[in-house]
């Protein structure tokens, strides 16, 4: 495993909600015509599975580096998902129109009713929103079960839900079992564990992009909903150096860990020291990436996977940058 960055072709996601920011905004070279609504830019995934691109690995799959030498890419032993697995999933999401109110299982409902994905935690950073944009991020206090269930029946769960005012570089947790449905005009970064499954609970009364309404897994998903979680729908990020760079914790959990740089100088991204690989992706600005062997460019909406053998990552920002970082879990974090 070369001690350098990975980088891999992306996999383009069309969908009835899409739209073009991903090219408009990121740069992606879209399909014409096709509204697009993610691009899965790291992904050990049936549905969609990243090859690299460039260098001596291109061609190989993001499942084959990790089975050719998971120590080396991932990092410390007994992070892999089911069926050995990448643990994470990293992916854009463009939101022309409303997603589906919708609900992921945790790992133990996924063990019991799934076969091969695990739950699904993840966390969205909003890298731009229309004027007036908006989240909707779980359900009002009060909420339980049966109202929720009639509300379903009756076509009014838009009134239990609670939207979010957002703004570009908000943060937002979801742990599994949280409701949760991007509204038009948010583009964001996702981060999340490997997994696919999506229960869907109410779809706006439209049809899919093959014309029919699309499919419900209203009794699955009203297993899952977590009717008492009220905790603030937006994250306060955490500041461990204020600058050169500036580096925040947005999110630590007992899945992933991701943070946010900024900075205008020179500075130090450390896999090594995490015991881990992280996810790099540019969401403002550009920089040169230093390594051992050579130097590579990195520029808005584009990620590249650091293995965990890559001890030392020097970036060298062209101007101001804004960089997001995903990797496992802290050690001993026991959140």
């Amino acid at each position: 495993m070369p001690a350098a960055p990975i980088h891999f072709r992306e996999v383009f996601k069309e969908k009835v909600w899409g739209g073009r920011k991903l090219e408009t905004l990121l740069g992606k070279a879209l399909p014409p015509e096709v509204p697009i609504g993610e691009s899965w830019e790291v992904s050990d995934h049936p549905h969609g599975e990243s090859r690299v691109d460039e260098g001596p690995l291109a061609g190989k799959s993001l499942h084959e580096l990790v089975q050719t030498d998971e120590a080396a890419l991932v990092g410390r032993g007994g992070a892999l998902e089911v069926g050995g697995r990448f643990p994470l999933l990293y992916k854009f999401i463009d939101a022309a129109d409303y997603l589906s109110v919708q609900v992921h299982p945790d790992d133990d409902y996924a063990r019991e009713h799934e076969s091969g994905d695990p739950g699904k935690t993840e966390a969205w950073y909003v890298i731009d929103a229309d004027e007036g944009a908006k989240i909707a991020r779980g359900v009002r206090a009060g909420t339980t079960r049966e109202t929720f269930a009639r509300a379903v029946e009756e076509d009014t769960v838009e009134q239990l839900l609670t939207f979010v005012p957002v703004k570009r570089g908000d943060v937002m947790s979801l742990p599994a079992g949280t409701v949760h449905a991007l509204a038009p005009g948010v583009l964001v970064a996702e981060i999340q564990q490997n997994s696919d499954t999506t229960y869907r609970i109410y779809d706006w009364g439209r049809v899919g992009l093959d014309g029919k309404p699309r499919e419900l897994h209203v009794e699955k998903a009203l297993d899952c909903i977590n009717f008492d979680e009220q905790t603030e729908p937006l994250v306060t990020p955490e500041v461990l150096e204020e600058e050169h760079p500036r580096h925040e914790r947005l999110v630590a959990n007992d899945r992933f860990t991701f943070d946010r740089y900024s900075s205008d100088w020179a500075f130090e991204v450390r896999p090594g020291e995490l015991q881990s690989f992280v996810i790099l992706t540019c969401t403002r600005g550009r920089a040169d990436l230093m390594f051992p062997a050579d130097t590579r460019g990195i520029r808005r909406g584009e990620t590249v996977l650091l293995p965990a053998v890559l001890e030392d990552l020097h970036v060298q920002p062209d101007g101001d940058v804004e960089l997001l970082a995903m990797s496992l879990p802290l050690v001993g974090d026991g959140s």
